[in-house]
């Protein structure tokens, strides 16, 4: 212990600075074993109430944002089957652009050639990519807080897509949408991947144009979302139904497997509301009036994160995270 001053001792220099001499010694000879974290230590977050989590940082991506016609409508020849609304949605957003940058591949994939044991190549393709991050649920049901943070942040040119446009940056009649669809494989020898979106799982950001077509480039609009996802055997039930599996001969149970295997994919589309109708897919109208807006504005995204966190909660069963709380 530091050297204290006792009472009616002489307070000197020199005594003060042997006692900081001290004080500093002690300090010095802590090592990384004797320091961690308190605003997420154990004494927080433990392996009774989580499985796992991920929060990852998304780089910059683009351009972004083909044009499509009348998103999130059921009417349209893209939808092609019956099945819930949470499978219509899936099917719709996945015509869309895929951000790679907030979905799960770019990552699972990263941390797979690493070495890491945080993800698996799932063996099954799907529109979500191969690698899934795994989750340790000893085939229990849980819940998934799933975020992600999109941030928006240039429109490009008409000229070149990876150029920045100065002027006209976000013609008047444009909106852009984003969203998330979730894969789940629920066993590692399951032969399926079962696919959902929220309806509410959905932004939009549009421009009514301005009086001066001198406006900055930026954009610099973030699509926040905060998902609770429900993983039992009834949700995958459910969602085998509407997809035409069947349960027993795909061998979909959450229950067959030590681990279940979770992905998803950030989508961004466009589309015009004012009198200018769709050309074509393509964001350009190269005819003999050169290019023009007629499809609207690509984007670029810049960094934001995007991640999850599994409870060991299933309100199913409503058994409790933690028998101390």
């Amino acid at each position: 212990m530091p050297t204290s001053p006792k009472s009616g001792e002489k307070i000197t220099r020199s005594s003060i600075s042997q006692m900081h001499e001290e004080v500093a010694a002690r300090g010095q000879a802590l090592t990384v074993d004797d320091f961690s974290r308190g605003a997420i230590g154990s004494e927080h977050l433990n392996d009774t109430v989580i499985y796992c989590a991920r929060n990852l940082i998304a780089p910059t991506q683009g351009p972004l944002g083909d044009a499509v016609d009348y998103p999130e409508t059921k009417n349209g020849p893209h939808w092609g089957g019956s099945g819930g609304e949470v499978l219509w949605h899936a099917n719709e957003r996945e015509r869309w652009d895929c951000i790679d940058a907030y979905s799960s591949e770019l990552h699972a994939k990263a941390a797979f050639d690493a070495g890491e044991t945080v993800s698996e190549n799932t063996g099954i393709s799907s529109p979500a990519g191969n690698h899934f991050f795994s989750i340790p649920n000893e085939g229990n049901g849980f819940s998934m807080l799933f975020y992600a943070n999109i941030r928006v942040r240039w429109n490009l040119g008409i000229g070149d897509d990876n150029v920045f446009d100065k002027w006209k940056p976000w013609y008047r009649g444009q909106r852009f949408w984003t969203s998330i669809v979730y894969y789940l494989k629920p066993n590692i020898n399951s032969k399926k991947i079962l696919k959902w979106s929220h309806g509410d799982v959905l932004g939009a950001s549009g421009s009514v144009g301005s009086a001066s077509e001198n406006v900055f480039q930026n954009t610099e609009i973030v699509h926040s979302y905060q998902d609770i996802v429900t993983i039992n055997q009834e949700t995958i039930d459910q969602l085998a139904s509407y997809q035409g599996y069947d349960v027993e001969a795909e061998n979909l149970k959450l229950s067959d497997g030590k681990k279940c295997f979770f992905g998803w994919k950030a989508v961004i589309a466009s589309d015009r509301w004012d009198y200018k109708g769709m050309l074509g897919t393509s964001m350009t109208d190269r005819d003999a009036l050169g290019p023009t807006y007629n499809n609207g504005m690509k984007y670029r995204v810049a960094k934001g994160n995007v991640g999850f966190l599994a409870l060991k909660y299933d309100p199913k069963t409503a058994t409790r995270l933690v028998d101390s709380f």
